[in-house]
């Protein structure tokens, strides 16, 4: 897949984390600044303003900002967690060694730590006061929209890492506990090198560069196009926002105006007027003009703008014009289990194929890789599915001819129609491609799993068992609300089974002081199906 292609597959899916395209320089409508060193052009550069700088750092008390000054793995840490509203964290136990309770960044790199924003640099060190650099900052961003996306980094293969990094000069620079990072950023279009090909991995980042990183990121639902994206078509939600930014020449006469039917403009509102910054203050310049719209309704626009002379007949000198689908999403909160398709060589039956439609998001398992994208519904039963991204795991070869089978005609489907318990999915002509039946998340869907504890003796005899079943706490913290939603306790058996709804948790067994202990462990919780889990107690009996 070319740049351009993986580049405009994020855009669909509404990832909007192009913040990384910062490092390199994006213009904006310029606005003034409330620190004493921050210039206009600085942030008319970095397209960000004063307030959203506000909210992820607040300067220092001399009420300087400087934002051209490196900063810290502590310091990004704390603008991290606020920027994601990532909750603070105080363990008692520290999980750093150069990070002690009591140190003011302490619960700011806890609470990173906790939500899987950023590790440690060697065997235990968090390094606070060694500057950020580029891949480490990439690394925050790409962990963030992987876990949005459901998706596992620790799948990718080295076979994938090497082809996503490919394009970039200096990949080999990459420190190797990046590469995955780095390599789902690139292959998502989340980041992209300079003019030279080269991603600068151990280039330090500024305040400034950091902040721009983190404001754009925390933007889910604002869509941002330019001229590569003419001719594309974007799937939104009633509400977003999409922005277009095009280059041109106000001194020549020509500008850009939108051309909206009287029925697109009934699905897309133009927001205020257009603005035009020149790129400099030269004679003749050019400059850059900015559109928004919003999503007012749901239904099928064509987002049109032209570039003309307004008082010429004429033909407009450039048009940009793209699809927009808004969807109503009349199918959210529900999940399903492929019970039947038009491929006739395979029973889906015999694989584990779901569907759960939340916020706008499709995620499920395929048969052996989970799998997310956004999705695009109306009530009148239009249906389409954005740019899918799922795991890499390889599996039996029937069962990865259905996964791919699954994914080809889901790419198929155009319409479709929900009866009580029955879901069925139906390309442009109305043929039936794939009939889901309804799941019970409360169920069907959950973990259920077994406690032991050992040694149970300090002399292990052969024959003899070692351990047994306990009976624990075990808190469920959900990774995407960073939470506890639920505490199981196993029985005597060591037994313990929970309802929950499909995503991402961590499994926190209560620990004895000192002992017994248990290590926490990350769970995916599919639609239709119960993750089995082991715990293990270490007893301290030696």
């Amino acid at each position: 897949m070319s740049k351009s292609s993986r580049r405009a597959a994020v855009k669909a899916t509404l990832v909007i984390f192009i913040a990384l395209a910062l490092f390199l320089g994006l213009a904006s409508a310029a606005c003034a600044a409330s620190w004493s060193d921050i210039e206009t052009s600085t942030l008319d550069a970095y397209g960000i303003s004063p307030d959203q700088i506000a909210q992820v750092s607040s300067g220092f008390p001399d009420g300087t900002w400087q934002p051209w000054r490196g900063i810290t793995r502590a310091q990004f840490a704390k603008m991290a967690v606020t920027a994601f509203a990532v909750a603070l964290a105080n363990p008692a136990s520290q999980s750093f060694s150069d990070v002690a309770p009591g140190h003011y960044y302490y619960p700011y790199i806890e609470g990173a730590h906790s939500a899987g924003l950023m590790k440690d640099v060697d065997e235990g060190l968090f390094d606070p006061a060694a500057t950020m650099t580029r891949e480490q900052a990439i690394a925050v961003v790409a962990r963030k929209a992987a876990a949005d996306g459901a998706f596992d980094l620790s799948s990718m293969k080295p076979e994938d890492i090497a082809a996503a990094l490919a394009d970039f000069d200096d990949a080999g620079s990459i420190s190797a506990s990046l590469r995955a990072e780095l390599a789902f950023a690139a292959s998502q279009g989340l980041t992209k090198g300079d003019s030279a090909g080269n991603l600068a991995p151990k280039a330090p980042v500024s305040r400034i560069a950091a902040a721009a990183l983190l404001i754009r990121a925390t933007e889910p639902k604002s869509l941002h196009l330019d001229a590569e994206d003419n001719g594309t078509t974007i799937t939104v939600k009633v509400g977003d926002e999409i922005q277009v930014v095009l280059k041109g020449n106000s001194t020549t006469g020509f500008s850009w105006m939108a051309t909206l039917s009287e029925e697109d403009a009934g699905i897309l509102e133009q927001i205020g007027e257009p603005t035009y910054v020149p790129d400099s203050q030269l004679i003749g310049a050019g400059g850059t003009y900015t559109f928004t719209f919003k999503a007012v309704a749901a239904g099928d626009a064509a987002l049109k703008l032209v570039y003309l002379r307004p008082w010429e007949s004429v033909p407009p000198l450039e048009t940009f014009e793209v699809r927009v689908l808004v969807g109503s999403l009349p199918l959210d909160d529900t999940a399903w289990r492929l019970e039947g398709w038009s491929v006739s060589s395979l029973d889906p039956r015999d694989f584990l194929m779901t569907a759960v439609f939340t916020d706008g998001h499709l995620s499920g398992k395929a048969a052996v890789n989970l799998y997310g994208g956004p999705y695009f519904a109306t009530a009148g039963g239009d249906f389409s599915v954005g740019a899918i991204i799922s795991t890499k795991i390889a599996g039996p070869e029937p069962a990865m001819r259905a996964e791919r089978l699954y994914f080809e005609l889901l790419q198929q489907v155009r319409h479709y129609q929900m009866s009580g318990d029955r879901l069925t999915l139906l390309d442009a002509n109305n043929n039936e491609l794939l009939i889901f039946a309804a799941v019970s998340l409360a169920a069907d869907t959950g973990i259920e799993g077994e406690v032991w504890i050992g040694p149970i003796s300090p002399v292990s005899k052969p024959g003899e068992p070692d351990s047994k079943p306990y009976s624990a706490s075990i808190r469920i913290r959900s990774v995407a609300e960073d939470r506890i939603v639920a505490v199981v306790t196993s029985d005597e058996n060591g037994r313990f089974r929970i309802a929950l709804v499909p995503g991402r948790y961590v499994l926190e067994p209560e620990q004895g002081d000192p002992l017994p202990r248990a290590s926490t462990q990350e769970v995916t919780v599919v639609a239709g199906q119960l993750t089995h889990v082991r715990i293990d107690y270490d007893s301290g009996i030696r």
